[in-house]
């Protein structure tokens, strides 16, 4: 009888035992599953919140060129004197402000500034950018006729490899009044770091 009631205990224990290894393997795993599932979602949210994080940093500073040169832009095409010098092509305008040797457009920050009349003919040019320069009768041509049917505009644009923001205001008087007699187009290059910013921050957006 003793014999057994030991039979029948061990073979309690095995069954509690195997039980028991089963249950802790079962409960094991499916914490590790909740973990996991937990961990990845927090990842994904971190990283999301990352990109957007690094796309706001990039726009901003897209947002802020674009607006410099937008201004410079104003500047030059509400002035009487940029005004006046596309009626009469005065040639003391240029001396002033684009003579050899001057760096006007190093210190606004810009790499071309184009006057155009009301026709798209481009009256005066200058460039800071050599593969613009050398290309300036096919950029300007381009550059006119993409833009014609707008009197302003502030935007990314792209010509052969090379993006650049530029902004297009029509030519006023100081104060705004009269009817316009042109327009001065500016840009600038996006250089290949920021670039390679923009590149590495949208190859990281799934969608």
């Amino acid at each position: 009888m003793d014999e057994g009631i030991k039979n029948m205990n061990f073979k309690y224990i095995k069954v509690s035992l195997f039980f028991f290894i089963i249950s802790y393997l079962f409960i094991a795993i499916l914490l590790s599953i909740i973990s996991y599932n937990f961990l990845i979602r927090d990842f994904i949210k971190l990283e999301e919140q990352q990109n957007q994080n690094n796309i706001n940093t990039i726009l901003t500073a897209m947002n802020s060129e674009i607006r410099n040169i937008k201004n410079i832009t104003n500047d030059y095409s509400k002035w009487d004197n940029s005004y006046d010098f596309l009626n009469d092509f005065n040639k003391d305008y240029l001396y002033e402000n684009f003579r050899e040797g001057t760096r006007t457009l190093e210190d606004l920050g810009i790499d071309f500034i184009i006057y155009t009349d009301l026709k798209k003919n481009a009256i005066f040019s200058k460039y800071n950018i050599e593969i613009l320069s050398d290309n300036k009768n096919e950029f300007e041509i381009e550059l006119l006729n993409r833009f014609d049917y707008l009197p302003s505009i502030d935007a990314l644009y792209k010509f052969k490899s090379f993006s650049m923001y530029i902004s297009k205001s029509e030519i006023l008087k100081s104060d705004e009044t009269g009817i316009s007699n042109g327009y001065i187009l500016t840009g600038k290059i996006i250089n290949n770091n920021r670039l390679n910013e923009l590149t590495k921050v949208f190859k990281n957006i799934y969608l």
